[in-house]
């Protein structure tokens, strides 16, 4: 998977951050390698062991994933609210989704508490979010 090379590559240059879902809450961990991830009982999906990191300031960028996303850089999650609540904690980071061509959509219906990111990109494209002032 993708984003799986990106992490390990990484990970030996940068302090690379990764969400646990607790409760209804997102919680960053900092990742120490494969061996110390475990299955997520909600989701299956697995996720660090370890201390809860909470800096963030001294975050630069957050890879947000999504089931889709359009031109205006909305994204469509699974339902739960998840990336929402825990955006608007980190709102001065910069936030890029990342998606196959085929997850972009010309519209998605949004609701009041969604927050879009920054940058969405996909294989054959990066859409910008149109900043108003």
């Amino acid at each position: 998977m993708f984003t799986h090379d990106i992490i390990l590559k990484y990970s030996l240059e940068k302090e690379i951050l990764l969400p646990a879902i607790v409760g209804n809450e997102i919680e960053l961990r900092t990742f120490t390698g494969t061996g110390q991830l475990q299955p997520d009982p909600q989701f299956g999906i697995n996720e660090p062991t370890g201390e809860v990191f909470t800096n963030f300031d001294k975050i630069d960028i957050i890879i947000v994933p999504g089931v889709a996303f359009d031109s205006r850089c909305y994204r469509l999650g699974r339902g739960k609210g998840f990336y929402d609540r825990y955006l608007r904690k980190v709102n001065s980071v910069l936030t890029i989704g990342v998606c196959f061509d085929h997850q972009m959509l010309p519209e998605i219906p949004i609701e009041k508490h969604d927050i879009p990111v920054d940058r969405v990109i996909s294989p054959s494209v990066i859409h910008r979010r149109a900043l108003s002032f």
